[in-house]
């Protein structure tokens, strides 16, 4: 939409389909219609990592609030492990502490291993 709030690009979709995967799209025919684009102002679907990528590469600023999957992580407070300091392990909701601790990685690189805990 232009700064007279004329609309220079749409697509229509289904309501299940995701709004964000079509910013390249949109921004292509807006630029073809003529626009100049400095700023895109969307919600949450826009903040995906390619629409991020490109919106710094076509050098145009996107705000959008970010996906609290990219923020959060995809647990849910509840479904979070907890740190047992006497063991050293994580115990996941139903009880079950880890069973192991491992690492992977290149062989006496140490900062090149990863700890992995083992349910």
């Amino acid at each position: 939409m232009s700064d007279e709030r004329i609309i220079t690009a749409a697509i229509v979709t289904t309501g299940e389909k995701s709004d964000g995967k079509y910013l390249k799209d949109l921004v292509e025919k807006s630029k073809e219609a003529g626009m100049t684009i400095d700023r895109i102002i969307g919600d949450t679907a826009y903040s995906e990592k390619d629409n991020i990528q490109y919106a710094k590469t076509e050098e145009f600023q996107l705000v959008s609030k970010l996906n609290p999957q990219i923020t959060q992580g995809g647990r849910a407070k509840v479904d979070e492990f907890e740190f047992n300091k006497d063991a050293g392990l994580y115990v996941c909701k139903a009880g079950h502490m880890a069973i192991r601790k491992a690492r992977t990685g290149k062989k006496d690189q140490g900062k090149n291993q990863k700890r992995h805990l083992l349910l």
